[in-house]
């Protein structure tokens, strides 16, 4: 009779430890990420010089690992100030578009918990420059990660400096811009060489 209550005992114990072990698995993985931060409009289309918010603006989260026509993760307005703020399921990278006068978006390698990061002309271009990459399959949504981004990020700053970007895109200079991003920096694999 005793070794049959240890047996049981040992059981419940072993079970313990695999519900705790269970428990602390869970606690380790991202249950929801934080996404914040301002956008503002390029200053090449305020023609002022300095960050103008895009205030009080619908903005909307891309999942750029899902199929395009059901990408949209999240949906909100920015406040005043141009401030964004929204949870969404973890997801290996999104894209934040924010439509005010002229499109503000961003690539964010979401793998973090919190993440705040601001949005202008350079990340727009760069945004572009990802997700075209993505859509025709020279790169893959998985790696689109925080170096990726940066080095696209990095791009389109030569790039528009080489180009007079419209950020309309009336004359085609933004898509002028994210090819030039696209060539730059190799899709992103690598940091830019100006050409």
């Amino acid at each position: 009779m005793p070794r049959i209550r240890s047996r049981k005992f040992a059981a419940v114990i072993l079970g313990i430890f695999v519900a705790v072990a269970c428990v602390a698995c869970q606690s380790d993985r991202l249950t929801t990420i934080v996404l914040s931060g301002n956008a503002f409009f390029p200053p090449e289309f305020t023609g002022l010089g300095e960050q103008v918010p895009v205030a009080n603006t619908e903005f909307a989260v891309l999942d750029l690992s899902l199929p395009g026509d059901n990408n949209v993760v999240s949906v909100g307005v920015t406040d005043i100030n141009g401030t964004y703020f929204t949870r969404i399921n973890p997801t290996p990278s999104v894209a934040v578009v924010v439509l005010g006068a002229v499109r503000v978006s961003g690539l964010i390698d979401s793998t973090k918990a919190v993440i705040q990061k601001n949005f202008n002309g350079v990340t727009d271009v760069a945004c572009e420059a990802g997700v075209t990459a993505i859509a025709d399959g020279s790169i893959l949504p998985l790696e689109l990660d925080e170096s990726r981004i940066a080095n696209l990020e990095a791009g389109a700053a030569i790039a528009i400096q080489q180009i007079a970007v419209d950020f309309t895109d009336d004359d085609g200079s933004r898509t002028a811009a994210v090819n030039l991003t696209r060539q730059l920096t190799n899709d992103g694999a690598n940091p830019p060489s100006e050409s």
